[in-house]
């Protein structure tokens, strides 16, 4: 990963309301992340079999096409997950802080 992801990545910690991002390989394991290990190892899984299944259902229905973003928000946080070819860019932030 080059020098200028990383520093977006830096970046991406500083945006008020943004708790946590992970950036992990297309099999589900964690690349880098601001998360502790057992968190990071818990949400990957979980994250990566979400874009497997998202990717399924699109691919089988009347939208084909690839992922560019997924968003999931509850109360307390909104996930953000951006798939690639090659890596899954995931950002957490706090629900109640504005964008």
């Amino acid at each position: 990963m080059s020098s200028e992801i990383d520093g977006i990545l830096k970046n991406l910690a500083t945006i008020p309301g943004v708790t946590g991002w992970m950036v992990l390989k297309m099999n589900g394991l964690p690349y880098k992340t601001s998360l502790r290990e057992a968190e990071s190892v818990h949400y990957a899984g979980l994250v990566s079999e979400f874009v497997k299944k998202a990717k399924t259902t699109l691919e089988n229905s009347l939208l084909p096409g690839a992922i560019s973003q997924i968003r999931v928000r509850s109360h307390k946080n909104e996930i953000i997950i951006v798939p690639d070819n090659d890596f899954i860019l995931v950002a957490i932030q706090d629900a109640a802080i504005p964008a």
